[in-house]
């Protein structure tokens, strides 16, 4: 009989009667008993089913053991999580030998029939609070190339320990990861990908800190596919911010900027700008009349009432970045501070624009509605 040593089980005496099976085999899974495990007689005599609770998960030992007399000590000293330490564990498990890493754009569904799990290094962008049952919690990830993907947990002891485990803005190797096709057509998904991740109580956590990972996203959406995008989902974009100004939400007495964006082909986007983000990079948006930046603006979220995009307690603003996407828009920018380009077709936006937002506002107003 051979038994796993070292941190998984500290210390195990072995009764001297030969023990057929001690980790049995369920599905395709192997159930670990951890512990100080004293038996003083064991004598194979009849069926029993033991359920061990260690920690909040039960550790279950199924099949035929003969037994005649049986004396228990159990000593639970589960190690606590700690991102500090060399290896943290969702599962007390063992590194694979040969990880088989997947960067997110090179994910193909042929991957997802041949190998089961993979591994993948990644820093946390979004962590999304649990639901109101807390048997799931999601998570927005970056892999080194600056892709991002949306991974889920399931269960309540799964949900408390990688909450617990994965921090925003920390760095981690995650090995054990499923790969699943976007379910985003029967439940709201935060992100769009054709791919999603899933974590159970098989995956290993590793800190990382050498791996350097990109500040920007690498891929953003263009402005024509963003109508397209469910309510309340979240998307990245890049634009030449042409207007900004204050208004006031009517009905909810809340003072917020409305700013314009325009893309390479001319098209405009509008960006409402909530909260705190109002007073971060407030001078650049007191001169963005002007000045029109080049903004990349992460997390925002879709906004189906009022026709454009909102700030988020997830977005994040980069002015004039160094990143490809940004690279297209610096001469049109360049052309607009100079005047080269006619800007009589953002009036009429404008136009437009207020007159959509003075319909919405008025049904929204209790004054207009009867």
């Amino acid at each position: 009989m051979v038994l796993p040593t070292g941190d998984v089980i500290r210390d195990l005496r072995p009764p001297t009667t030969d023990l057929t099976k001690v980790i049995f085999e369920l599905g395709k899974h192997f159930w670990i008993i951890t512990g100080k495990i004293n038996l003083a007689q064991l004598i194979i005599d009849i069926e029993l089913q033991v359920i061990f609770e260690l920690g909040q998960h039960f550790w279950i030992i199924t099949g035929k053991i003969k037994l005649a007399q049986l004396i228990t000590y159990i000593e639970l000293q589960m190690a606590p999580i700690n991102v500090t330490s060399k290896r943290t564990y969702a599962q007390m498990s063992e590194t694979p030998a040969t990880p088989r890493f997947k960067d997110f754009d090179d994910i193909e569904y042929v991957d997802i029939i041949l190998f089961s799990k993979w591994s993948i290094s990644v820093r946390v962008e979004v962590k999304f609070p649990p639901n109101s049952y807390a048997d799931n919690i999601r998570f927005i990830l970056m892999d080194r190339n600056g892709s991002k993907i949306e991974a889920s947990v399931w269960g309540h002891a799964e949900v408390e320990r990688f909450n617990r485990i994965l921090q925003p803005g920390c760095k981690y190797v995650i090995h054990r990861v499923k790969i699943n096709p976007n379910a985003e057509s029967v439940e709201f998904r935060a992100i769009g990908h054709i791919f999603e991740l899933s974590f159970d109580r098989m995956t290993i956590v590793e800190p990382c800190l050498s791996i350097e990972f990109p500040i920007l996203p690498k891929h953003l959406m263009p402005f024509l596919e963003v109508p397209a995008r469910p309510t309340k989902t979240f998307v990245d974009i890049v634009g030449i911010v042409v207007h900004c100004c204050e208004l006031e939400c009517v009905g909810m007495l809340t003072k917020y900027k409305h700013a314009i964006l325009m893309d390479a082909w001319g098209n405009f986007i509008a960006v409402g700008i909530w909260g705190s983000k109002l007073t971060q990079n407030s001078y650049r948006w007191s001169t963005a009349e002007n000045g029109r930046p080049i903004a990349i603006a992460t997390m925002l979220q879709k906004d189906k009432g009022f026709g454009g995009l909102n700030t988020s307690e997830h977005t994040n603003f980069t002015f004039n970045p160094d990143h490809p996407a940004a690279r297209p828009l610096q001469d049109i920018r360049q052309k607009l501070i100079s005047g080269a380009i006619d800007t009589r077709f953002l009036q009429k936006f404008l136009e437009k624009r207020w007159a959509f937002l003075a319909t919405a506002w008025a049904k929204k107003d209790a004054r207009f509605i009867k």
